[in-house]
Order: structure tokens, then sequence, then C-alpha cells
């Protein structure tokens, strides 16, 4: 599934990303979100979705049905985020809905460009 973009609704579209954020802390909330948003952009997606996921209880066929549903081709998981321990586990599980994983780190200099933009 692809989402339109603003430039030509009629005719460009990205592809869909849903992602993932573990953290307890509102700070550390917030920069893992901010994070995975700069990712997509500079990617070119669209992050339609991210699963919350504080005390490290979702699963995997949580974030299958996640990634289905929005019709996602990435799941992007922070860098030291409980669930990219589990990044080939993650990785085989959403190949079953043609989706790939992208543990994104936290400070890739394309991020820190975007972010401070």
């Amino acid at each position: 599934m692809t989402t339109k973009t603003e430039a030509d609704p009629a005719t460009v579209t990205r592809p869909t990303a849903v992602g993932y954020v573990s953290a307890v802390s509102d700070e550390d909330h917030r920069r893992q979100r901010q994070v995975l948003a700069a990712h997509a952009a500079i990617a070119g997606m669209s992050l339609a979705h991210v699963v919350e996921d504080p005390h490290d209880s979702v699963t995997l066929s949580e974030l299958l049905e996640v990634a289905d549903h929005y019709g996602a081709a990435r799941m992007l998981l922070p860098e030291g985020s409980p669930m990219a321990a589990r990044y080939r586990s993650l990785t085989d599980v959403l190949a079953r809905v043609g989706a790939v994983c992208a543990v994104v780190p936290a400070t890739s200099s394309s991020t820190v460009e975007w972010l401070s933009a």
C-alpha cells in the first residue's frame, strides 16, 4: 500500500511505514517518535502509525497485524528498543505480509540534519 503525497495527490505516492516506540519517559518517547518520523521522511515514506509499548508487552503477531492493517512496506524500530533486539524474528514474521523491518539509529547524520532544520 502507498500513501498519496501533497505535491500531486493524483499521481505521486509514497510507501507506507509503521513505527514502534518503547520509551518509558515522555522525553525518550518524544525523541523516539521524532527519530522514526525523520527516518521515514528522509526515506520518502509516509509514517502511518506508531505502536507504543512502554512495558515491552507488544507481541510479534500484534506488530504483524498493525503492518498488515496499514499495508506497510516497512516497520521502523528505534535502535536499542526491546523489539530491535528481536529484529530477525520480526523480519521473519513481517515477510508474511511483504513488509521489512528497519532498525533506525538514534543519531544518523541525515536524521540529525532533518531534526535540526
